[in-house]
């Protein structure tokens, strides 16, 4: 059971270091268009 847990909780780890990194590219993206 714990294994599972722990498998879920990294899952999750991964998965909002992802959506973090997506969010800062489409930030830098949307920066460099109001810069030019």
């Amino acid at each position: 059971m714990s294994m599972i847990n722990e498998n879920e909780y990294e899952n999750e780890k991964i998965k909002n270091k992802k959506i973090n990194q997506m969010i800062f590219i489409i930030k830098k993206k949307i920066d460099s268009k109001n810069n030019t």
